[in-house]
């Protein structure tokens, strides 16, 4: 794979949770999960989330990705 990588599950796998949950009046939280599915390839892994915050002073909405630290499934 040339060290790329590769998407395995996405938000319509039934394995992948997403929670959002306020923080206070101008935040808030994501956590994302995923139920290792028994079948599932050794290797490293890691959870990447591409979403949207909106400013509250002006309305801006601007994208945004965030992603976990490689782990291993063993």
């Amino acid at each position: 794979m040339d060290g790329k990588w590769v998407p395995v599950a996405d938000d319509r796998d039934w394995a992948t949770k997403y929670r959002w949950a306020r923080d206070g009046v101008a935040g808030s939280t994501a956590t994302i999960t995923w139920d290792i599915p028994p079948n599932t390839p050794i290797g490293r892994y890691r959870i990447v989330h591409h979403g949207d915050w909106k400013n509250g002073w002006n309305g801006s909405i601007t994208a945004f990705t965030g992603a976990t630290r490689a782990f291993l499934v063993s």
